[in-house]
């Protein structure tokens, strides 16, 4: 089975274009890290039997401002690139709204390396008129507005360029529904089968 398994995945992989690739690479990084990050802290809440916040009742969506057209990018990206990787729960999910994963993708092009930079999603940061914060929850209580997912994003984006001192010009925002979305429509799905769930 996993060698099946293994052959449809690299015929898929093989017929993506550059692009896809890319964003494949980011959003199965970001997938695993959300996975291990999930499940620690639904560990800790179960043993510490905290209430959690009910869910926000707004509908989610895939929220990118970066430009996939490389004739849009700017000279001084074109030597290096500085992306925020936003991963949450998103409805259904306890506490949905709230930043589970929340990294930091350089791109140096002229060194042709990538690297990520993991910010704790409970780092508490002292904010203007807010006091003490977490990361996390600057990104959900930022929610306001026609498009709350970009406004978010962009609160969150501006706050961390100021505390890594790098130039973060772009940010993406995904829930785990819209990551099914993009696995399913853009890379045209893979199947796997599993037949156990976690214990």
């Amino acid at each position: 089975m996993f060698k099946n398994i293994k052959q449809k995945l690299i015929k898929k992989f093989q017929k993506l274009t550059k692009k896809q690739r890319i964003i494949l690479l980011v959003f199965l990084l970001m997938l695993s890290t959300t996975i291990a990050a999930s499940a620690s802290i639904a560990h800790q809440h179960f043993q510490k039997n905290k209430q959690i916040q009910e869910n926000a009742a707004i509908e989610m969506k895939i929220s990118s401002q970066l430009n996939s057209s490389a004739s849009h990018i700017e000279d001084d990206d074109r030597k290096e690139l500085n992306i925020l990787l936003i991963g949450y729960g998103g409805a259904g999910h306890q506490g949905g709204m709230l930043a589970d994963l929340i990294q930091i993708a350089h791109f140096d092009f002229e060194n042709k390396t990538l690297a990520f930079i993991s910010i704790p999603r409970d780092l508490e940061l002292s904010l203007a008129n807010a006091g003490y914060r977490k990361i996390n929850n600057v990104f959900s209580s930022h929610m306001s507005g026609t498009e709350p997912i970009l406004n978010a994003g962009r609160v969150t984006k501006e706050l961390l360029s100021s505390l890594s001192n790098l130039n973060i010009k772009y940010f993406i925002a995904v829930d785990f529904v819209g990551f099914q979305r993009l696995i399913g429509q853009e890379l045209g799905s893979i199947e796997v089968e599993v037949k156990e769930n976690f214990q």
